[in-house]
């Protein structure tokens, strides 16, 4: 073909576009492959022995790392997408990854991001054919156009409940790091073998961000990435998202399994286990409360300070000592 051709760094193969192929990635038509009616032909492009899928939800979370990044995307635009050799209407509750590409905005910026996943097959849809689209051998000169496969979509190709899903949740892929846990900069952010990993489907309470970082300071980690966003990371064989909702130290964020959702809400239904602070005599008990949170807040201040320079540990203690003082508690 003439033109200038696209690579994409794959290992085996590439993928190459030629100049008058269009620029679409097509809508994802998730809705369609979850609803109960009878199935309908679909299509999918299928190019040098792979097949093109979309894993949607796999590279939402990927957005902002490269994936068309300099804006925000639309919610049905894929981003990039998966190859695999699994045929798109083999009857298999998994399709195993040869390459899953993160689409840029120009010819140097597709990158991979992740190689031998094992894919739900109700998370991935077929990417449509689009003319033009061909590949080429690495080190040849050798090129082999697209074709496009209609298949009709398998019985495992439909979404299963919650529950169903939650019980392989999460799926981590990638390499493993481990080691004690050197900080916790955020509530739900730890930093493990030089990296900060934020746990997978929870978030920060901040008034809790002390009573994490004294449960898992310098206790020994292991993390792997999820694929559905963030990372999972083990303490003695424990789920540390899990573990902190059950203790109600952080709040689970909108991706959370019904594992984590269940522990939040368990740990929520509970009595508080720090007691409210208690007026001394002759002190109003709005004033009291009033005087801990604006100490509370210079603990707080001065704690991250001292993150960066090392000259404030003292104020950090001093702080800590007039919020014993004055409430009658370690500060929070």
């Amino acid at each position: 073909m003439n033109g200038q051709q696209r690579t994409v760094p794959m290992a085996l193969r590439r993928l190459v576009r030629s100049p008058g192929a269009a620029c679409t990635l097509g809508l994802v038509l998730v809705g369609l492959m979850a609803s109960s009616g009878a199935a309908r032909a679909e299509s999918i492009e299928f190019c040098g022995g792979l097949y093109r899928y979309i894993d949607l939800e796999f590279m939402r979370p990927r957005a902002s790392q490269g994936c068309l990044g300099v804006r925000w995307p639309r919610a049905d635009e894929a981003l990039g997408w998966t190859w695999s050799e699994t045929p798109p209407d083999a009857n298999v509750e998994w399709i195993v990854e040869h390459a899953t590409i993160c689409q840029g905005l120009g010819p140097s910026t597709d990158r991979v991001v992740s190689r031998g996943r094992k894919v739900p097959r109700y998370r991935v849809t077929g990417k449509p054919y689009e003319f033009g689209n061909y590949v080429t051998d690495v080190g040849t000169a050798r090129t082999e156009a697209c074709q496009s496969v209609e298949y009709t979509p398998p019985p495992t190709a439909r979404r299963p409940s919650a529950e169903a899903i939650d019980q392989h949740a999460p799926l981590v892929f990638g390499p493993v790091r481990e080691g004690p846990v050197e900080m916790v900069p955020r509530g739900a952010i730890v930093k493990v073998a030089r990296k900060n990993m934020h746990l997978y489907g929870v978030v920060e309470e901040p008034r809790q961000r002390e009573a994490v970082r004294q449960l898992l300071a310098n206790r020994h980690a292991r993390c792997q990435e999820v694929d559905l966003g963030g990372y999972q990371c083990l303490m003695d064989g424990e789920d540390l998202s899990l573990l902190l909702a059950s203790r109600g130290l952080v709040r689970p964020h909108s991706s959370a399994t019904l594992r984590i959702r269940r522990a939040a809400e368990s740990a929520s239904a509970a009595p508080p286990a720090t007691p409210p602070v208690v007026a001394r005599p002759g002190t109003p008990a709005t004033a009291l409360q009033r005087r801990c949170r604006q100490l509370a807040d210079t603990v707080e201040r001065d704690r991250r300070l001292a993150q960066r320079h090392a000259r404030y540990e003292q104020r950090v203690a001093d702080a800590e000592a007039a919020y014993r003082e004055t409430c009658g508690r370690e500060a929070p």
